[in-house]
């Protein structure tokens, strides 16, 4: 069966692509010039994700012009080092790179374009080199007064505050863009939007906040919040949590309307990094993906502890279920499910497992069990799962402490972790609720560095670890 919108999309490419050889063909006739002789040249870079010394590490797509149009049967002569999974493609005058796995980060990348790159007429393109730098990574986190948010490099050694509250901080977003960080005073909340040459805040009175999440641009902002009382440093919630959407550029939000007999109190929100869904957890459990183009447009994705992660591409979703209900699992597990709700679990309930994360299209980190203790749901380290051939490899375990809460990097090379001292897992002071579990006050941020495998574990002390 053929597809009559793809044919007629390639006809129409085929159609302009003659029309602009015809054209080019009869511009070389009138102005005397004989196109076949002259050399064929990569002009420039036209577009970059990111800039040229600071390119973004993940979706990347480099733009080039061209004097000529190029022979697409050679378009193999492109070369790029060190060398990286790319795609290309190639209309009119323009020649498109799309990377199609995450590059190094702080790397120069060289693409090299070869006599063996042709244009339409078999004139060999003169060999050319552009370069471009990847970004450095930084580790944004949330120090244990909860009054500051400082960033640090890979290697846990050189400090910047970021941002400074009179007021507790509750939770924060970084980004390239800036900060979006949520205080709470005794009237109510704040939500600031910080870049490099601003800072705007929008006053909640009488809102207590219990979720905030943000697209890749901060283009769309959403909180989960509710009405509450502040009195006398207490807080007394007086109606039910509803998802909002908030506008930095004019200060409003506005109650997002959501089908009221489904989400008639919601408790969880988080946006996928394009922006398009949204991704609610209602009072019962269940979680829905929702259209942020069309509310009313929404899948029910099924009722789990948590849902942990997404990936892009892939368009799957990491879920942690209960085991209540299940016959096999005697602790909670991990489950994948893919945008038609669809279910697989990939372990076994056998083994006490947390926080699952992607790393890549094909394999998960998270924490597992490795002791129980008294008090406590046990210590734990980290592990990483090849869902391809199922082999579970042990990345880190300390003695006496647990490591949780993996953070993977852009790059894929780090993961960053929280680590936790045995007694502190008892410890109720400033505990935070992590959807259907809690993770102590008192933390040392710690990085995985895959590549040489070791831990780099400085005594930083922090929370919610976020890569920037």
């Amino acid at each position: 069966m053929y597809n009559i919108s793809n044919l007629a999309k390639k006809h129409k490419f085929n159609l302009i692509y003659g029309v602009s050889l015809f054209i080019a063909f009869s511009a070389s006739i009138l102005l005397g010039v004989n196109i076949e002789n002259q050399t064929p040249k990569v002009l420039e870079l036209f577009q970059i994700n990111g800039d040229i010394d600071n390119a973004e590490i993940e979706n990347q797509k480099l733009v080039f012009k061209t004097n000529r149009l190029i022979d697409k049967n050679t378009l193999n002569a492109i070369k790029v080092e060190p060398a990286a999974k790319f795609g290309v493609t190639s209309y009119e005058n323009k020649l498109n790179i799309n990377f199609t796995e995450p590059l190094k980060s702080n790397q120069v990348y060289a693409i090299t374009f070869g006599e063996g790159l042709l244009d339409v007429y078999g004139n060999s393109f003169e060999e050319k080199s552009f370069e471009f730098k990847t970004k450095k990574l930084q580790l944004a986190f949330m120090d244990l007064d909860r009054k500051k948010i400082k960033k640090t490099d890979v290697e846990l050694t050189n400090f910047e505050t970021l941002f400074e509250s009179e007021y507790e901080i509750k939770r924060f977003i970084a980004r390239d863009a800036g900060l979006i960080v949520q205080a709470e005073s005794g009237i109510g909340s704040s939500i600031f939007l910080v870049s490099e040459n601003n800072k705007i805040k929008v006053e909640l009175n009488q809102k207590l906040v219990n979720a905030i999440t943000a697209s890749d641009n901060f283009e769309k902002v959403f909180f989960v919040a509710g009405d509450a009382n502040f009195i006398d440093g207490q807080i007394y919630p007086t109606g039910l949590n509803s998802l909002y959407e908030l506008d930095f550029k004019t200060g409003i939000y506005r109650e997002v309307p959501l089908e009221k007999s489904v989400f008639w109190e919601v408790v969880d929100a988080q946006i996928v990094p394009d922006g398009s869904a949204i991704l609610i957890k209602n009072f019962e459990s269940n979680f829905f993906l929702v259209s942020t183009s069309n509310y009313s447009d929404y899948i029910n994705l099924g009722k789990y502890l948590d849902v942990t992660d997404f990936n892009q591409v892939a368009k799957k979703y990491l879920a942690v279920e209960s085991p209540f209900g299940a016959s096999f699992a005697n602790f909670p597990y991990i489950t994948i499910i893919d945008s038609n709700s669809n279910k697989t679990a990939i372990t076994d309930g056998d083994v006490y497992v947390l926080d699952p994360k992607f790393w890549g299209a094909d394999s998960i980190v998270y924490s597992s069990r490795v002791a129980e203790t008294d008090y406590s749901r046990g210590l734990f380290g980290i592990s990483i799962l090849n869902l391809q051939n199922n082999e579970i490899k042990e990345l880190i375990k300390i003695n006496d402490k647990s490591v949780e809460l993996p953070i993977v990097s852009p790059d894929l090379r780090y993961i960053a972790v929280e680590i936790y001292n045995k007694d502190d897992l008892n410890s109720f002071e400033g505990l935070r609720n992590k959807g259907f579990q809690s993770k102590p006050g008192i933390a040392e941020i710690g990085i995985i560095d895959m590549e040489n495998n070791l831990l780099i574990s400085k005594g930083v002390e922090g929370i919610e670890a976020q890569w920037m």
